[in-house]
């Protein structure tokens, strides 16, 4: 069960244009707080005597005087936020509190400790402090380095890092309320990089995005292809990034195949200060493309032109990446408030990207490193970046003492009424896509040993590696899928269940690979293996059953999910034969159950249904010459009738290479596979023995309505 996190937003506005002010005493803001009233409050400081303040936090004084500023600036900052009682109501009123349901709705519903027991929730739930500043001079408060007053959870400790009630502080623009960019399309990442004359920890950046890749990129080939080309369609680099480039690169994204927009922009590069109209500003510093060792200090505003770049065939919407992170001394750091611009980050998430990450104080190169590692591997897998966000600062604070990384971290986030469910979609595709290459993993392995028959120890030793390490690969990828199942319902559960169901499946012959050094499709049981032979495989043979009987359970859920999954009976019915382990009757009733479903779903007017009910009836068929399952009025024998609902299923438009490929593969099982899987093989007896010769002949029709 994913934490429940509930939104109090604090919206702090004042008179006037959102530039052109810088901090005053003297200003009045007017500050609101859900339901509560609103109150003035005024800052402590001038403008000039805070940037002062900030000399030490931008570590250019001692370790002395940087520790007891960032302590006197989180009391400064604690006290701005206690003048607000409506958000010392809502944040106190966390502990105990679910969420609503909507977790982007601004009401403050407060649900007691037991009340959300007994919902099934989890009482210590997060809460998302959202930060809504419409006058910029108040982007230049590290409203992060906050200490909690008294009243809130954690009170006299970091807002963001106290455990009572985790608190994920983020920022947002009152312009970017509506953010459009879907957190659920498949991954794709720009990593644009730039050095001139400075050192960045580039190399440690590539690794740490090729590494949240990993479930995603078979490593293996990288010595065939080379790592580049490896994971080119899930990662882009830009070593030497300019402005020019990552305008080219994220049109090209549009323009070229295979047609996906960026999703992630990950940027690495140091912040510099320019001068604009006679007053001094901050961006990020690119190559300058006319010379690669000079630099280009880039605005805000004109890296938003880039990242929201149009193809250039001039008939795209503009694209917009869903997450930005820039790790970067001063990415979130304005340089003035005079003028239109404000800081890099507050630019790109005015500009419409709905999360910007960046770095208000100098970010180590360590911190820099730990920030891209834990943030991607979290965005690709689904995670709720809010969450991520928590652990961040957390872990930042914890790994780094030194410094005050975890303060620096700023997230302006405008996060969609939809998200929860777009990222459990994620989640669903990212774990199904980690499967499908674990999957084309072993395929290559099986190939690999095809092409080179290994005799040598050490060979042999290599392909059992191999085999081990994606046996690990699919578990933390059904793992990751087991947590979606929890979250779904209805058909889309029934979809997971299936997929975990041909994972544990796949996963008995991978463990058989492993146990006995060669893939089930090579090992036949002949009919008069001796008893004392059988015994030894027999007591190897634990982990391939259960893993059987796991899938057999996975496919029981699919069913009960969704009434119209009859693919899930009729794959349930093939395990039971497997395992001989279920009594005839039982496998009597699924086969009944599953062949009426079939023959009503043949005549629906959907025609993925109509493909799916005439793959189901040719193997039900199968299974009838073992079962002897009645066959109505029709007096046909089970051969002719699964010819026939094959001729119909090649017949059909919809009938494509998938769900062709995809019987093909099972129908083969029934010949290489289960029979050397089946707690007792050989024999005439068994029931893969009886449908052999008709498994052939069905492949053999395959094969030539598919022209090959």
């Amino acid at each position: 069960m994913s934490p429940s996190i509930r939104r109090v937003a604090l919206e702090i506005l004042r008179h006037g244009p959102a530039h052109n002010q810088l901090l005053s005493p003297l200003t009045q803001y007017l500050a609101l707080c859900g339901n509560f009233g609103a109150v003035s409050v005024q800052v402590p400081f001038e403008h000039a005597q805070f940037r002062a303040r900030l000399r030490p936090l931008m570590y250019q004084e001692s370790e002395r005087l940087r520790q007891l500023q960032v302590r006197e600036t989180g009391c400064d900052l604690r006290d701005i936020l206690a003048k607000v009682p409506g958000l010392i109501a809502a944040l106190a009123e966390a502990r105990g509190a679910g969420q609503s349901g909507d977790p982007t709705s601004d009401d403050v519903n407060v649900r007691t400790t037991e009340a959300a027991r007994i919902r099934g929730e989890d009482p210590q739930s997060m809460t998302h402090l959202e930060l809504i500043l419409s006058a910029s001079e108040l982007a230049l408060l590290p409203f992060e380095l906050a200490e909690a007053p008294a009243g809130f959870p954690g009170a006299g400790k970091p807002l963001v890092l106290q455990s009572q009630t985790p608190i994920c502080l983020t920022r947002r623009v009152r312009s970017n309320d509506r953010p459009t960019a879907p957190w659920d399309r498949t991954p794709r990442i720009l990593f644009a990089a730039a050095n001139p004359g400075s050192t960045i920890p580039l190399q440690q950046h590539v690794n740490a995005l090729v590494r949240s890749l990993q479930p995603w990129i078979d490593r293996s080939l990288v010595s065939e292809r080379g790592e580049t080309d490896v994971y080119k369609d899930q990662l882009t680099i830009l070593p030497q990034a300019t402005w020019e480039s990552i305008d080219q690169t994220i049109g090209d994204a549009i323009d070229k195949p295979p047609h996906r927009p960026f999703t992630h922009v990950h940027i690495l590069a140091h912040g510099g200060g320019y001068t604009e109209g006679g007053d001094p500003r901050f961006g990020i510093v690119l190559h300058d493309p006319a010379n690669p060792e000079k630099a280009d200090i880039v605005s805000g505003q004109r890296l938003a032109l880039a990242l929201r770049a149009q193809g250039k065939g001039g008939d795209s919407e503009f694209t917009c990446p869903s997450v930005v992170t820039i790790a970067s001394c001063y990415g979130a750091q304005q340089r003035s408030v005079v003028g239109a611009g404000a800081s890099v980050a507050h630019t790109l998430h005015e500009s419409g990207i709905p999360l910007v990450l960046a770095s208000q104080f100098p970010l180590t190169f360590e911190g820099s490193v730990h920030f891209t590692r834990l943030l991607y591997r979290g965005f690709l897998r689904g995670h709720d970046p809010r969450i991520l966000i928590i652990r961040l600062r957390r872990e930042l604070s914890g790994l780094f003492p030194n410094s005050h990384d975890w303060g620096g971290i700023v997230a302006y986030a405008a996060l969609s009424r939809e998200l929860e469910p777009q990222l459990r979609r994620l989640r669903y595709h990212q774990a199904k896509r980690s499967i499908a290459m674990a999957f084309d993993r072993y395929d290559t392995i099986i190939r690999d040993r095809e092409a080179s028959k290994p005799t040598a120890q050490d060979s042999k030793g290599d392909e059992i590696k191999r085999v081990e390490e994606l046996l690990k690969w699919l578990d933390g990828s059904r793992r990751r899928l087991m947590q979606v199942e929890k979250e779904s319902s209805g058909e889309q559960k029934s979809d997971v269940n299936g997929l975990l169901a041909g994972t544990r499946k796949k996963e008995a012959e991978i463990e058989f690979y492993r146990i006995f050094k060669v893939p089930a499709d090579e090992q036949p049981v002949p009919a008069d293996t001796p008893k004392d032979v059988l015994k030894h495989r027999e007591a190897h043979m634990a982990p391939v059953w259960n893993a059987l009987r796991d899938a057999r359970e996975y496919y029981r859920g699919a069913f009960h999910a969704d009434q119209h999954s009859t693919w899930a009976l009729v794959q349930e019915l093939a395990i039971n034969l497997v395992l001989n382990d279920v009594c005839e009757s039982r496998n009597l009733r699924l086969w009944k159950l599953a062949y009426h479903s079939s023959m009503w779903d043949r005549n629906d007017s959907d025609l993925n249904r109509r493909v799916s009910a005439h793959s189901n009836l040719v193997e039900l068929y199968l299974q009838a010459k073992y079962l002897g399952a009645p066959f109505g009025t029709n007096s046909r024998k089970p051969e002719q009738r699964a010819k026939q609902h094959l001729t119909k299923l090649l017949g059909l438009a919809n009938a494509t290479h998938r769900e062709l490929k995809s019987l093909r593969r099972q129908l083969q099982r029934y010949i290489k596979v289960f029979p050397v899987l089946q707690k007792e093989p050989g024999g005439r007896n068994s029931p893969f023995h009886k449908i052999k010769n008709l498994v052939e002949e069905l492949l053999a029709v395959i094969a030539a309505g598919c022209g090959r």
